[in-house]
């Protein structure tokens, strides 16, 4: 099973993937984030702000202030096919709601009310 284009893209509205992360010295799996009616932030590379269920991810070996979940093995940048600056909102119902950069306009261009409203859905940025 893949969570990927034929080009191997991720892209919004396909199931979120799992991936082992390291949260205060506990190995955890990101399905465990997303559990429960909300949305779930994963920002790769840089501080996330304090706001509820959204994480920091850097890599294996590296913290970042505020909430995070160390990507242990750095299966979960390679799943999402992150780099540093990259933004990945998962819906409440487990499936990618955006993916993109942090300069790409998630803050100012959508807004968590937009993405779970009926008939709204975010756009694939990378195409």
């Amino acid at each position: 099973m893949t969570y990927r284009t034929a080009g191997g893209r991720i892209v919004a509205g396909h199931r979120a993937p799992d991936a082992d992360a390291d949260a205060d010295d506990r190995m955890v799996r990101l399905f465990d984030l997303f559990c429960g009616p909300h949305a779930t932030y994963l920002m790769f590379g840089s501080p996330a702000p304090n706001a509820p269920h959204t994480y920091a991810v850097p890599r294996p070996g590296r913290s970042a202030p505020g909430p995070c979940v160390v990507d242990a093995h750095g299966h979960a940048r390679t799943v999402y096919d992150a780099s540093a600056g990259t933004t990945v909102l998962v819906r409440p119902d487990g499936c990618i709601g955006w993916w993109g950069g942090i300069g790409d306009g998630f803050g100012q261009q959508f807004s968590h009310t937009r993405l779970h409203s009926p008939g709204q859905r975010a756009a694939d940025p990378r195409t």
